[in-house]
């Protein structure tokens, strides 16, 4: 056999070898995977975590947050088993015209992903003036918002206010009289020059801000019945003022 022949054995020798012991080691795999002395794993993949569009940007500022919303006045708010009308104009009650904006404005804030808590849910429902506070409490709200309508004995007093306790109240307040007044504004044109820094008031004397104090708490006047633009607004313009309440509460909770 002459040298290039021999070279040409040896390497045909060599892979003959290799594919022997490759053939021998894979049947004895297979034969540890059949008794169970190997365990079979597949090649792990990584897939990309899937991300609903916008999903990130919600997780940064959507969180879970209770808004307790107290309608002022109703069933048994003084007296058991006395219903309170609240302020009265004609056939206006202040008691029934809060209920119905407190369960428009909860369900726009629902619509936003926050559960929401009424003091009461109906004209019939016992509502004492002093379970409101611990309603907002028993349900860890964390905010508590009365909602009213203003009466006077002339008709000269207009506007909405907000009423706040103390120090740690102020903050909601101013959010939620800017939003009401720039809404008015939006609508009607500048009608409230010194709104803002005049009707946002401190007044600890209210029994229910005086009960929730453990928590951000704020009673708004929506306006005054006795006076006829504030009637023609709040009768006419209501799913605005809720808007502007949803967007106080919604910058509030961003701050």
């Amino acid at each position: 056999m002459n040298i290039a022949n021999y070279s040409e054995f040896r390497k045909r020798r060599k892979r003959m070898l290799r594919g022997i012991a490759t053939a021998i080691v894979a049947s004895g795999v297979a034969l540890g995977i059949a008794l169970g002395c190997y365990k079979h794993i597949e090649p792990s993949i990584v897939q990309e975590p899937v991300v609903a569009q916008g999903s990130e940007q919600q997780s940064k500022t959507l969180q879970h947050y209770v808004v307790c919303l107290d309608p002022g006045h109703g069933m048994s708010n003084r007296t058991a088993g006395v219903y309170d009308p609240g302020a009265v104009y004609n056939s206006f009650r202040e008691a029934d015209y809060v209920l119905g904006f407190a369960q428009e404005l909860g369900l726009l804030l629902k619509n936003k992903t926050y559960e929401v808590v009424l003091t009461r849910s109906s004209e019939h429902e016992d509502c004492p003036l002093y379970s409101r506070g611990n309603n907002a409490l028993e349900s860890n709200s964390n905010i508590f918002i009365s909602l009213h309508v203003n009466a006077a004995p002339g008709s000269s007093a207009s506007g909405p206010r907000t009423f706040y306790s103390t120090e740690h109240d102020r903050e909601l307040a101013i959010y939620i009289q800017g939003e009401l007044v720039r809404k008015l504004e939006q609508i009607f044109g500048n009608i409230y020059p010194s709104s803002l820094e005049t009707r946002v008031i401190r007044e600890p004397d209210f029994v229910v801000l005086r009960t929730t104090q453990q928590i951000p708490s704020v009673l708004v006047e929506l306006g005054f019945v006795t006076n006829s633009f504030d009637r023609q607004y709040l009768l006419t313009k209501r799913s605005e003022l809720e808007e502007a309440l949803l967007t106080a509460i919604n910058k509030y909770f961003k701050s």
